[in-house]
C-alpha cells in the first residue's frame, strides 16, 4: 500500500465497493423474476445487469491491486486511512502459499464442489423418477 492514501482514491474505492455490492445482490435477487416473467427479454436484462456487475468487480480488483490490498484487514485499514506495519505485511506475504499451489488447490476445490452438486442433482432426479 502507498504511504499516503489519497482521499479521492479512497472515496472512489468505497463508492465502487458499494455499487458492486448492490449490483451483486440485485443480480442474484432479480434473476428468477426477470427470466420467469419476461422470458428471453428477461435473460437480456439480467445479462446486462450481470455484465455491469462484472465490470465493477474488475474495477475493484484493479484498485485492490494498485494499492496492494488483499485481505479484509488490509481493506478495512485502507477504508480507515491507516497503514499496516511493514512487519505485518511481511508476515502476510510469508504465510502465502505459492501462487501456483493456490491455483491448483482452488481448481481442485471447484472440481470437488461441482462433482458434489452433480451427484446431488443425479440423486434428486433419480428420486423424482425423471
Amino acid at each position: 500500500m502507498e504511504k499516503e492514501i489519497n482521499k479521492t482514491e479512497l472515496e472512489k474505492f468505497r463508492k465502487s465497493s458499494y455499487i458492486f455490492s448492490i449490483l451483486l445482490i440485485g443480480s442474484v435477487i432479480a434473476f428468477y423474476p426477470l427470466v420467469h416473467f419476461f422470458n428471453l427479454f428477461g435473460w437480456v436484462i439480467w445479462g446486462t445487469l450481470f455484465a455491469v456487475t462484472l465490470f465493477f468487480s474488475i474495477i475493484i480488483e484493479k484498485q485492490k491491486k494498485r494499492h496492494n490490498i488483499q485481505t479484509y484487514k488490509e481493506i478495512k485499514a485502507f477504508f480507515d486511512g491507516v497503514m499496516l506495519d511493514e512487519i505485518e505485511e511481511k508476515l502476510r506475504t510469508g504465510k502465502k502459499l505459492s501462487k501456483w499451489l493456490q491455483n491448483v488447490l482452488m481448481m481442485l476445490a471447484a472440481a470437488a464442489v461441482t462433482a458434489v452438486v452433480i451427484i446431488l442433482f443425479g440423486l434428486l432426479f433419480r428420486f423424482l423418477g425423471v
